[in-house]
């Protein structure tokens, strides 16, 4: 089970202890910036959403309704869960009060960020952006730049990858020796999401993206959600070499000293 330094690194054989107050202090810039991002773009996006435009707009009006069907909406809002608990972690470590922290939480933390942040995060930004650069109206139609600007668009769907690669440079953990455990949590992730878009999809005939719209009733549905799987797993897994590279490899060069 990969272990997160949250709490204060005691031991000497662990990567680069005496720099460690540094690396809690940028992790805590970090999630202070990530808190800070999510939380002004979001005021800006509900202030618009309260607007005239959704009372007049029928696509906009459409297009809200589903806000909690958005991949997108539930990324942040899981950014925005780990930032705050991240922070209030390294907070207490700083104080020199980790020990007021319950296992469980260090544990959370750590199987939090990389079973749902992280994968999911590297998931939107791979996906999103090819197929907007390709036809917009397929993910992010036009009709969107009459309520949201470009720029909570960037901060929606570019803002996002700073932060997860900000933590996984910044945060020591070493590789799970299984991963099972981890492929089974992004798995129920990934079904529940795909439960709330056929459940939306049966009650009220709405897809939150226009592709899905497009090709459901053909053979390209299912061979998407499989696909889109298989990519979720590759973006699971492509946190560990760089983890590795960056942890593992210090931490047994100093053993070895």
């Amino acid at each position: 089970m990969s272990k997160l330094l949250c709490a204060t690194n005691r031991n000497s054989d662990l990567p680069l202890a005496n720099t460690m107050p540094s690396l809690i202090q940028l992790r805590i810039l970090g999630h202070t910036a990530a808190l800070a991002m999510h939380l002004v773009n979001s005021a800006v996006m509900f202030g618009q959403m309260m607007g005239d435009i959704v009372k007049r707009d029928k696509e906009v009006r459409t297009m809200v309704s589903l806000q909690g069907q958005y991949l997108t909406v539930w990324n942040i809002g899981f950014q925005m869960f780990y930032s705050s608990l991240a922070l209030g972690c390294d907070l207490l470590t700083v104080m020199k009060k980790d020990n007021m922290l319950p296992k469980f939480v260090i544990k959370f933390r750590s199987k939090f960020f990389e079973t749902i942040v992280f994968p999911g995060t590297v998931l939107i930004f791979l996906l999103f952006w090819p197929i907007y650069l390709y036809d917009r109206s397929l993910i992010f139609p036009e009709f969107i730049d009459r309520i949201f600007s470009q720029k909570s668009n960037l901060v929606m769907h570019l803002g996002i990858l700073p932060v997860v690669l900000w933590e996984l440079v910044l945060l020591p953990r070493t590789t799970p020796k299984s991963h099972k455990l981890n492929i089974k949590i992004l798995t129920a992730y990934y079904t529940a999401y795909n439960i709330v878009l056929l459940y939306t999809y049966a009650q009220r005939g709405l897809w939150p993206y226009p592709l899905f719209g497009l090709i459901y009733g053909t053979i390209y549905f299912p061979l998407f959600l499989i696909n889109l799987f298989f990519l979720t797993l590759l973006a699971y897994y492509s946190q560990w070499p760089v983890n590795s590279f960056l942890w593992e490899s210090k931490k047994l060069n100093v053993k070895e000293q």
